[in-house]
């Protein structure tokens, strides 16, 4: 065998006998919505028509792939796509990323708009969302994730976070913050979660303190100017929205039962 000839391929031996070495293959559309199971194909906002549906008509229409959030002026729809396997079981190993479907309303519950957002996207959309809302949905059925309530200490209010951390420690923590203290919040994919489960880091203009409970092998407490969570989407959309709009007044506290790693 040529020199030349044995450089080209030997990357592609590497690659298929290390099983750490991940190779893309597009393969045919799945789709996950929230309510379970797989599609072949993402649900078709076309038959939605700005001053024309309703809402009552968007839940109907996109039932499969309600959040549960209960605002009133926007329904929020989520799933994951798929077009991309991974070798050398493409077809089981799939990468999913998430779809954000919001439709807003006016006062009488008829579509303004709508579009389709990535996670970061919806991120950056959320406070403006969150505006239009007169007033903070009451407590919901939550699925897993993190919990908060809000402190009023003297008239300065505090969240109290308990939360599981994914990647990359796999913890639970607590800690306690203030909006004053937030610079900014993003997202991040890496590991899929279930369908309406959403990652959040929360970065700070301080270090703060955080106990941790590394699933019993160690736990205590350090300083951190991020804190890092899962929890269900409509959890994420109140966190925004103390995080985010100072006379925002959450009425009851958000409890989840933590998932397992």
């Amino acid at each position: 065998m040529q020199p030349t000839l044995l450089r080209a391929i030997l990357p592609v031996f590497i690659c298929i006998f290390l099983t750490a070495c991940v190779i893309p293959i597009k393969v045919a559309t799945r789709v996950r919505p929230v309510t379970g199971g797989t599609l072949e194909s993402e649900p078709d906002t076309r038959v939605i028509r700005v001053g024309v549906t309703t809402r009552i008509e968007i839940i109907q229409q996109f039932g499969a792939f309600d959040t549960g959030w209960k605002g009133e002026r926007f329904f929020l729809g989520r799933w994951l796509r798929s077009g991309v396997g991974i070798a050398p079981t493409p077809h089981t190993d799939r990468w999913w990323a998430p779809h954000n479907l919001v439709v807003e309303f006016d006062e009488k519950g008829t579509v303004t708009r709508y579009q389709v957002l990535s996670d970061k996207k919806l991120l950056d959309e959320l406070p403006t969302l969150l505006s239009a809302e007169r007033h903070p949905p009451e407590f919901q059925q939550t699925t897993c994730g993190t919990s908060f309530k809000m402190d009023d200490v003297m008239g300065k209010e505090f969240l109290d976070l308990s939360a599981f951390e994914m990647a990359p420690r796999q913890e639970t923590w607590k800690s306690r913050i203030t909006r004053e203290q937030i610079e900014r919040l993003s997202t991040w994919e890496g590991m899929t979660p279930p369908v309406n489960e959403f990652d959040l880091t929360i970065h700070l203009r301080e270090k703060v303190e955080q106990e941790f409970d590394e699933h019993g092998w160690r736990r205590g407490k350090r300083r951190t100017k991020t804190l890092s969570l899962r929890a269900d989407v409509p959890t994420i959309v109140l966190l925004v929205q103390f995080l985010h709009i100072p006379s925002a007044k959450i009425n009851a506290t958000r409890t989840i039962v933590p998932i397992k790693p």
